[in-house]
């Protein structure tokens, strides 16, 4: 799905609610120009785009909870949860009407989750590693409602990684075979704060919503806020502190606050995948002394398995 679906589908979400959808609608029309458009997470990277709103999802629960909602608390019946293999949830869901639809991964992965309010979305496509993903939609004492995360397929995040949309309204995109790093916070606005023009009375904090493309890889420690946007194949250094959009595939960015300080790049998540993705880089990394000394201590490695798998057991006698 692309950013204009989106935003589109979110939109019409509002109107038949009868809420404003005047921030929403402005995004649609292409006053952000110059983004990137992530794809939408899908269960199905046949049916992208076919995902029903939270609207139109019937609020139900199993009626026994399904293996892997260990440790999640509060209003199970009339939301809508759907997990894969080897996904467990943890924490708290108190509201009506949330979607949660989590694809299956390979090995066990446990997330965070803490929703308060109505009518919230959180996407995650499949093959994900989730290192106890923290997710907080809303707060005890501040509900939200209609938020949305979507994350698409093969996404990847170390651990202490904390996703927080306070505010009702807060979207999230991220595209497929994203790479964070740990430490990582992305935030979509502040709770319950507000922030007025002194002169005009101008409502100034105004979240348009993040949107991270495909491919893009965050370091340690970065802070992403709201109304940021990340193209395909970027890089975002440690530390850095990400504050508004950019428009340019694979660049750096870094800094605080970040600004982009270089360009035309291109990353590759570890060297066995480099032959078939970027031939051009396969040969050139061939040549480096960090490629030679990792395939030495690959092969001392499998010389060692191999030894210790030709001798013989030892077999200690007791009295």
């Amino acid at each position: 799905m692309g950013l204009r679906s989106a935003w589109n589908a979110i939109s019409a979400v509002f109107k038949g609610t009868g809420s404003p959808a005047t921030d929403w609608n402005r995004a649609a029309d292409g006053q952000q120009s110059g983004q990137s458009e992530p794809t939408a997470a899908s269960l199905d990277p046949g049916a992208v785009g076919a995902l029903p709103s939270a609207a139109n999802v019937p609020s139900t629960s199993p009626a026994l909870p399904q293996p892997g909602l260990v440790g999640l608390e509060g209003d199970l019946a009339g939301n809508h949860i759907e997990i894969g293999d080897n996904i467990t949830l943890v924490g708290t869901i108190k509201g009506q009407g949330n979607v949660i639809r989590i694809g299956a991964s390979q090995n066990p992965q446990t997330l965070n989750l803490y929703v308060f309010g109505h009518d919230n979305e959180i996407l995650i496509g499949s093959g994900s590693l989730l290192q106890n993903l923290r997710i907080e939609i809303g707060s005890v004492r501040w509900m939200c409602s209609r938020a949305r995360i979507r994350i698409g397929d093969g996404f990847s995040i170390a651990s202490q990684g904390r996703f927080i949309l306070p505010n009702s309204g807060n979207l999230l995109e991220i595209g497929d075979r994203c790479m964070f790093s740990s430490n990582i916070v992305v935030r979509g606005g502040e709770y319950p704060h507000l922030v007025f023009d002194n002169e005009s009375g101008a409502y100034l904090d105004v979240s348009d919503g993040i949107f991270i493309g495909n491919h893009v890889w965050v370091g340690e420690g970065v802070f992403i806020g709201k109304s940021v946007t990340l193209p395909d194949d970027c890089i975002v250094g440690t530390r850095s502190v990400v504050t508004k959009r950019f428009d340019e595939t694979h660049c750096v960015i870094a800094g605080n606050p970040a600004r982009i300080v270089k360009r035309s790049v291109r990353w590759v998540a570890n060297e066995f995948m480099l032959e078939e993705q970027f031939p051009a880089g396969h040969a050139a990394f061939s040549d480096t002394q960090i490629n030679k000394v990792n395939r030495a201590e690959r092969e001392r490695a499998k010389a060692k398995a191999v030894s210790e798998a030709q001798s013989p057991a030892v077999t200690v006698e007791t009295d």
